[in-house]
């Protein structure tokens, strides 16, 4: 027995080319033009941006908040500081302290650097920069959860000096990581050194200091783990005092802050702050 196999017709590429409902011009009636390719070009332009900024918009990040109570009364909180106070080292001391009086030196101690108050060429234009985007947000309100990132605006910490200044340092760089409680506190830089003994804390203040100047740059101030491209709200702020007598406050007020992305989570902090 032979078994044979039908082949199925084969449909001619003329019949479904007849069956196209659109009348196709032939070639030889065809006549390119200047004005045509120009048209053809700018509307090819014009599709590829619509398409890359569908395909941005899609990408975006959209923030959606749930608010929550921070139970996790035990650990202790980070504050990370970088600034620079326009006296000697000698002269002047931080510590922080909380309302249980918690002993400062628990909490740790900054490093201090003596250094120039005045910025070098390479450290200002860092400096600038990071002024940017911070004074932007100062003069105007933004929602936070359209600004909590600013990329291209933000540095950790300044240059190194590229140019050694011939006269003696005349400020005091504070920087480091403090650990304290979660609580109501203060931190402080005053005249003086501070110490503790037996529960109690005292300061020292020099004798016979006559020129105070407490003019300061803030470089960075932070809670919690760092997190590159975080908005901090006091980075960048430069204060020039102009009496001896001056002083400076700021009251912050810090809330906890869970990032979730499809990427990674984040835990850190915000913070909001008035001056006085």
């Amino acid at each position: 027995m032979t078994l044979r196999q039908r082949r199925k017709p084969i449909i001619p590429v003329e019949i479904v080319r007849d069956l196209d409902a659109f009348v196709k011009v032939e070639n030889d009636f065809k006549q390119p033009t200047t004005t045509g390719g120009t048209i053809s070009i700018i509307t090819f332009i014009v599709v590829i941006c619509l398409s890359v900024i569908h395909i941005a918009t899609f990408q975006s990040n959209t923030l959606r908040y749930d608010y929550d109570v921070d139970w996790d009364h035990d650990s202790k909180l980070k504050i990370n500081i970088d600034i620079t106070i326009a006296m000697s080292c000698s002269l002047i001391g931080s510590d922080v302290l909380d309302v249980t009086n918690t002993n400062p030196l628990e909490s740790g101690k900054l490093e201090e650097e003596e250094t120039w108050f005045e910025l070098s060429p390479r450290q200002q234009k860092a400096f600038n920069r990071l002024q940017t985007g911070y004074k932007l947000i100062r003069q105007q309100y933004h929602a936070i959860h359209d600004l909590l990132w600013l990329s291209g605006h933000t540095i950790e910490q300044l240059p190194e000096r590229e140019i050694k200044l011939e006269r003696k340092p005349d400020a005091c760089r504070l920087h480091g990581t403090l650990e304290v409680n979660k609580l109501a506190g203060n931190f402080h830089i005053i005249l003086g050194k501070s110490f503790s003994f037996f529960g109690a804390h005292a300061h020292i203040s020099p004798m016979g200091v006559q020129a105070l100047n407490f003019s300061h740059r803030i470089d960075h101030l932070s809670f919690g783990l760092p997190t590159p491209g975080l908005i901090q709200p006091l980075n960048g702020d430069l204060k020039i005092a102009n009496t001896g007598s001056q002083i400076y406050q700021y009251f912050l007020e810090v809330v906890p802050t869970d990032v979730q992305t499809s990427y990674s989570n984040v835990e850190t902090y915000q913070y909001a702050v008035t001056e006085k």
